[in-house]
């Protein structure tokens, strides 16, 4: 690792396993970095 590079950036991926909150249930994800990623749903269906 470079004296420059910061520690996260040695990953690709930002890596969600098992969320539980918000009414999340056991979601795991995995997204790539520096990358546009959205999440839709309808609006209040709690699901």
């Amino acid at each position: 690792m470079s004296a420059m590079q910061h520690p996260a950036d040695t990953h690709d991926l930002i890596r969600v396993h098992g969320a539980r909150e918000n009414n999340l249930k056991d979601v795991s994800i995995e997204n790539p970095k520096r990358r546009l990623t959205g999440f839709t749903g309808v609006s209040g269906s709690g699901n």
